[in-house]
């Protein structure tokens, strides 16, 4: 994407959480404002209607549905969360514009630990999501039972997925120009799921698809 030049185009800085679990007591962004080259500063209030949470990508009745906004509202959940996004006429400014702004954080309780998490009283990642537990699937096909009695041989096995995540081979990008006649949105995005940015950037911002 970084051969990409488009007439006027700006330039968004994200401004990312430190901590894993922690409330906001302040988050000032005027000082922000003041930074030469700065265009508009955002934080989730800012957003408006385009701060609604995402829309959930994959459903299942037995899913503890937890979704997020383009920034953080009251609190954050995990390192990097985004938390305010400056945008200017240069990377450079942009960035400026980062360390002007000013983020005074109530760390709370967090959980870095997958079995820890599922201990009783352990915080909680998520409030809505009672006991840290997002699903607990059991599936089976014909009498399972009676299978396991007959059988030879039996294995218990614990299986560990490790957390998926961007490379530094493949950093991420995105570039958008919004057309005010047309009330068009292209959007260039270093992604391996674009239709699923399109939806997603339609549904939040109320565009067609």
């Amino acid at each position: 994407l970084d051969d990409i030049r488009l007439p006027g185009m700006a330039h968004v800085a994200i401004l990312r959480s430190p901590h894993p679990h922690a409330a906001f007591r302040s988050l000032e962004v005027e000082r922000a404002r003041t930074v030469g080259g700065v265009l508009f500063v955002a934080t989730h209030d800012a957003l408006g209607s385009a701060g609604q949470p995402f829309p959930l990508l994959l459903s299942h009745h037995g899913l503890v549905a937890v979704t997020w906004s383009a920034l953080a509202r009251r609190e954050v959940n995990y390192v990097g969360e985004p938390v305010a996004a400056v945008v200017a006429t240069t990377r450079h400014a942009a960035e400026d514009g980062l360390e002007a702004v000013t983020v005074a954080y109530e760390s709370l309780p967090a959980v870095l630990d997958l079995d820890a998490a599922l201990t009783p009283g352990s915080p909680l990642v998520h409030d809505n999501a009672a006991g840290n537990l997002a699903m607990n699937l059991t599936q089976g096909c014909g009498d399972v039972d009676a299978a396991l009695r007959k059988a030879p041989y039996r294995k218990k096995q614990r299986i560990r997925v490790r957390r998926g995540g961007g490379m530094p081979l493949e950093p991420r990008g995105v570039v958008a120009n919004y057309d005010k006649q047309l009330r068009e949105l292209t959007v260039w995005s270093s992604t391996q799921e674009p239709h699923t940015v399109r939806n997603t950037i339609a549904s939040v911002l109320g565009l067609p698809r």
